[in-house]
């Protein structure tokens, strides 16, 4: 209804009362319904409770009137959730050599680390893979405890062959390996590999076999075993690690290793001494196949290592000067250069 029908409903009320005539008051209707316009009448409510009615010519419906309290809805509150909480990998199982040196045993190098390896040493026609040779390879570490550790992956590697030599010579050399493999090197850790080796003798399982024994060639025990003091040199060299000590063997064998890039060791001295200079724990891996051994350095990227060899002259049998010349630069801090002067002497001489 409009305000318009409002007003004239009431005017017409007002002129009734006016009369003053009771027979006009008679005439007001008492009814429940007092009729307005033609088309629509006002329901006058004689109680909150009555129901309101719109009476139409077509006829009445009534509307009740609602007593049920309004209920406002719900609102839909959205409770935050907790991030969830980070699970911190437990930190690898380390085992504690007689030593006190630190290994770990549960990791496997993929065969084809190893074959992409050996392609590039074989297409540059070199016995140790240099710094380079991670521009060619790669490995990333899986294990969640070493990489929380900071073993993340391969930042070294070495190569070398070895010729069929007697199956004692062998031996020795796999024995002399296992103080690599596994091998854990804390930051800061400086390593003597005559400390990792320590008694080389027929009680510790070493066989008598050709050595170099006062620049002469002679049978001892424990022939071989400088394959694995060259092996943690390499390495250590390849990666960028502080070189501490480390001396050239008396007479150059290229069967085995290339000139220059060499450690040879001997109970007291001489000895091969690397410290671990990367910031991380490094994981050192050795794998022996046929003639062939494979020994790898996991850590994390710390620097850019490049190495050339700046002069060489003379052969094996006359003798041979080489030098190296080793560049480290890490990612933050200053570069070192360092060069590496090996003498060795003739084979004539033997």
């Amino acid at each position: 209804m409009t305000f318009r029908h409002t007003t004239t409903a009431l005017l017409g009320a007002l002129l009734l009362l006016l009369e003053g005539s009771s027979s006009a008051m008679a005439k007001v209707p008492t009814a429940r319904y007092m009729p307005v316009f033609a088309d629509v009448n006002i329901v006058v409510a004689q109680a909150a409770s009555t129901p309101l009615r719109i009476v139409r010519k077509s006829g009445t419906r009534a509307v009740p009137r609602s007593t049920s309290p309004i209920v406002a809805p719900k609102p839909h509150i959205v409770v935050p959730q907790a991030p969830p909480v980070p699970v911190t990998p437990e930190p690898p199982v380390l085992e504690t050599a007689s030593n006190g040196q630190q290994y770990y045993r549960g990791f496997t190098v993929p065969v084809e680390l190893l074959d992409s390896i050996k392609t590039y040493v074989d297409q540059h026609e070199q016995y140790v893979a240099l710094p380079d040779v991670l521009g060619a390879v790669s490995h990333s570490v899986s294990d969640p405890s070493l990489r929380a550790a900071g073993v993340q992956e391969l930042i070294g590697v070495s190569y070398q062959t070895f010729t069929d030599w007697s199956p004692d010579r062998k031996d020795n050399i796999a024995l002399a390996m296992q103080v690599l493999d596994g091998l854990w090197v804390a930051p800061g850790q400086r390593v003597s590999y005559n400390h990792l080796i320590g008694e080389v003798s027929a009680r510790t399982g070493y066989k008598r076999t050709k050595i170099i024994l006062n620049s002469a060639e002679q049978w001892g025990i424990g022939g071989g075993v400088c394959q694995s003091s060259t092996a943690a040199y390499q390495v250590a060299f390849n990666t960028g690690l502080q070189i501490n000590e480390r001396r050239n063997h008396t007479y150059w064998y290229p069967e085995y290793y290339l000139d220059g890039m060499d450690a040879t060791t001997y109970t007291g001295s001489p000895d091969m001494v690397f410290t671990n200079t990367s910031g991380n724990p490094v994981l050192l891996q050795v794998v022996m196949r046929e003639n062939q051994i494979y020994t790898l350095a996991y850590g994390t990227p710390f620097a850019v290592v490049q190495a050339e060899r700046t002069s060489r002259s003379g052969n094996k049998w006359n003798g041979l000067t080489t030098s190296w010349r080793r560049t480290v630069t890490p990612f933050y801090g200053e570069a070192t250069d360092e060069t590496f002067t090996s003498r060795y002497r003739g084979q004539n001489y033997l």
